[in-house]
Order: structure tokens, then sequence, then C-alpha cells
């Protein structure tokens, strides 16, 4: 697990906001493998910028079109791809796992969309060990909720007591899960393994999406409720920013057979627990989730999950480490450029092509036998770009 190549010292880094500065929300590279200095100074490696003033800028207009029609799509699509079976990883009399495909609901929505607790429910309602039992609510067999758009492992309790026993372990962070994503564009090849550490809420521009907070979109979501204030709104609530860590490891980089098109193949793994965490990290960091409807290039929410405007990088080093860091401020971060993000978007589109991102991995214990289970299930990310 390395993260630079060479004589350099090997290190693990953070992303992560720094609050100090006034108009962006910078992303410092901490390192992790010795003692930290807090007053050492930090060292700012630049991010290419071909985004903010790339010629071929999206207008207004033309991102409102692609967004509407982005809309309609992930519309017509909650209307049906209900899957004719159930893919059950594991059952007993207590639980069941399953590996639900991407575009399904986990539960339903406001319209009452069909979701994969419905098959669930009709097979699995109520426990079999006694024929007395009474069937258990859907309600009540809910552990834990996956994105629409995102595939992988889920877990549902067939009795009310281990539905709460497993809600309990969810609380205290006892459950273990691991994903898979392949995101637009080559990582930096010094940059393997880290944690991206940004605050998440709920986006004020682009509700009910999320967004990461910054300074000025915390500036803006205060004068939006003056203003809601002043028109005599008086039920609204502002929610606060919610700090958000995932852990990520880059396994692979790579191209699509066809088009060339790269891409980076990452393990993440959720330490906080937010709505879209992982989505919105990536795109923050400026590679999105390949077939990402919403956070991706003319997906409804916030661009870059609302850093579009981050021009640097901030590395932070005692003075021991003083090399690491200055060989880091010679980094540059070449986020994927905006030609590049639209021939993704043409040769891979979201709501037609599913999201690449899997919940692989899922351990907890089990509340009756204490035992540890432990389950895994590969990606199709091959059989997605074929």
């Amino acid at each position: 697990e390395n993260v630079f190549a060479g004589p350099i010292p090997l290190v693990d880094l953070v992303w992560k906001r720094d609050d100090v500065m006034e108009n962006h929300c910078h992303i410092s590279l901490v390192e992790q493998s010795g003692d930290h200095d807090e007053h050492s100074s930090p060292i700012v490696a630049t991010i290419s910028s071909d985004n903010l003033d790339d010629p071929e800028k999206i207008s207004p207009a033309a991102l409102q079109f692609e967004r509407q029609l982005r809309k309609a799509q992930h519309e017509n699509k909650k209307l049906g791809q209900m899957p004719e079976t159930l893919d059950v990883v594991y059952v007993d009399d207590d639980l069941v796992v399953v590996n639900k495909p991407g575009g399904v609901l986990t539960v339903p929505g406001i319209n009452q969309n069909g979701c994969i607790l419905d098959l669930v429910h009709e097979i699995y309602g109520g426990s079999s060990s006694s024929a007395t039992t009474t069937p258990l609510s859907k309600e009540h067999m809910i552990v834990h909720r996956l994105d629409m758009d995102t595939s992988g492992l889920l877990v549902f309790g067939r009795r009310l007591c281990i539905t709460k026993a497993l809600h309990t372990q969810f609380r205290e962070h006892c459950i273990q899960k691991e994903y898979r994503a392949l995101t637009v564009g080559h990582w930096p090849s010094w940059c393997q393994t880290g944690t991206i550490d940004l605050p998440l809420k709920r986006d004020h521009e682009c509700p009910p999406f999320m967004r990461v907070a910054t300074p000025h979109s915390e500036a803006q979501a205060h004068q939006v409720l003056q203003d809601l204030q002043k028109a005599g709104w008086k039920k609204f609530v502002k929610q606060k920013a919610k700090c958000s860590q995932t852990n990520f490891q880059v396994l692979d980089r790579g191209t699509t057979p066809h088009n060339n098109l790269p891409y980076t193949h990452v393990r993440l793994t959720p330490v906080t627990g937010r709505t879209h965490q992982l989505r919105v990290h990536c795109a923050a960091l400026g590679f999105s989730i390949v077939g990402d409807p919403t956070y991706s290039l003319y997906g409804e929410g916030s661009p870059e999950g609302g850093l579009e405007k981050v021009e640097h990088i901030v590395a932070t080093a005692s003075t021991a480490e003083s090399t690491t860091a200055v060989a880091l401020a010679q980094q540059v971060v070449p986020q994927p450029s905006l030609k590049l993000q639209k021939e993704w978007a043409n040769h891979y589109q979201p709501n037609v092509q599913p999201m690449c991102l899997h919940a692989t991995k899922l351990s907890f214990k089990h509340p009756t036998t204490k035992e540890t289970l432990s389950f895994e299930v590969e990606p199709c990310f091959d059989t997605y770009l074929a």
C-alpha cells in the first residue's frame, strides 16, 4: 500500500478539507506514517485547472437540457427493471443476505415503486422456524439500504429482534462493508491508498442531493435560510454538515476495450455512512464514478460534488518529513478534462448502463449464534465495459 514511488518515504494520505481557506474548500494530503506537527507550514500542490477555464465549458442552457434529459431517463428507469428472481447469497431462520442488482430500489420510494424488499418479503417474510410465527411486516425487515443505482450485498432481518440487533451493530460500527468502483480517468500514480475526509450535507442548490460543505456553500445556505424567513416560511430545518470519511485503495488503472477511455478501479471502505457518501467523495476529487447519473457530468447534483472551483491540494508535514512534503508539492493532480468526461458520457450512458459501484463485502456477527458471517460477491465491471 504505497503512495509514493522511488526513494521517497512511503506514506498513507488523507484527503481532507481545510477550513482556513476563505474562497475554496481545499483538500489536504496529511501524512499518517509519523508524528504530525500541527504547526508546520502547508505545502501546496496545484491541481490541473483544465476544467476551470475550459474553452468548451458547458453553457447553462446545455447543462439544463442534459440534466432534464437525465432526470427523465431516471424516472423511466424507476418504473421497471425489477428482477424476476432473487439472488440469495445466504439465508437461515433469522436473516437473509441478497445480491441486489443496480437500478433497483432497496425499499419503496415516495411513489411506492417496486423494490428488492418486496421480493424478500414475499419469499422470506416471517421466520420459517415456526408455523405459528406471525409474518413480519416489510418495514421490520429493513436493516440498511443501498442506493438504487448501487449493486451488491444487502442483509434483511426475518424476525424483529434480529433486525433490531443488526441495527445496533450498524450504530456501533460493528458491521464491515467494502465497495468496489470504477472512476473516470486515472488517479495520480503516487496516490494509492488513503482517506477522503470531506464533510457532507444536503445541497441547498440541488435538493435532495448531497454535496461537500465548504465555507462558501455554508454562507450561501445561510443566505437561503434568511430569504426563506423573510418570505414567511416557518417550517424548515437547517441541516448541519456531517463529518464523512472514506478509506480508499487503488486496485488498477486501465482503459476500456473499444474506446481506450481511462478508468481507475478503486476499493472504497466507508468509515461513516452518509447518504451518497462514496459517490460525492469520488466526484469531489474530480474522478466521478462511471455511470453515476447524479454526480457525474450532466448529473442533477452540484458539479464535482460541490468542489468545482477547487484549485489546490494542501499537504502538511512535520519538519522531519519535509523531504516527503516537498516531493508531494511537486506533484500535479490531473483531473479528467471536460473532453474526457464527455467521451465517457457518450460511451457509457448513465441510466442506460449500470453505475459501476458495487457493495462487494459484508461482515457482521450473527445475532443468534454470535458467529461472524462474512460474504463477498465480485462486481461485473468487465461485463459492463465489454
